[in-house]
């Protein structure tokens, strides 16, 4: 989901546009930013991978809220989502059992466009689990 914000142009200080968000790729999360002043035609753009830089991840939480992914269930074969779990997010043995031990629970925080990346990179990995995007 993009997002716009005002803020002043290293170039002339009068107030400039700030565009960015953060979008699924595929394979990876990516983010982008572009910042443009009409009064003195300043313009940059970036792109990146991963979560948003942290200054920009902040006023995204802050406008669209913060979003959980939310495991209802493993599915019939529990080994297999934990796994999935496991690799896509990255967690330690005993984060996983902490998940294990506590379903239905939050797996994951983040921005909507990071949970819903992790939503389906952990449903490709094990298509019996259950899970939501929810706001928090």
């Amino acid at each position: 989901m993009a997002v716009e914000i005002q803020q002043r142009c290293p170039n002339c200080e009068a107030q400039m546009t700030v565009l960015f968000g953060e979008r699924d790729s595929g394979e990876e999360l990516t983010w982008y930013l572009s910042e443009t002043c009409s009064s003195c035609g300043y313009a940059t753009e970036s792109d990146g991978y991963d979560q948003l830089p942290d200054n920009l991840r902040d006023v995204e939480l802050q406008q669209n809220g913060i979003w959980s992914l939310f495991l209802i269930s493993l599915g019939a074969n529990p080994a297999v989502g934990l796994k999935a779990i496991k690799a896509v997010l990255g967690l330690s043995y005993t984060h996983v059992a902490q998940i294990r031990d506590s379903i239905p629970a939050t797996v994951k925080t983040g921005t909507l466009s990071e949970i819903q990346f992790y939503q389906r990179r952990l449903l490709e990995q094990c298509d019996e689990l259950r899970i939501e995007a929810r706001p928090n």
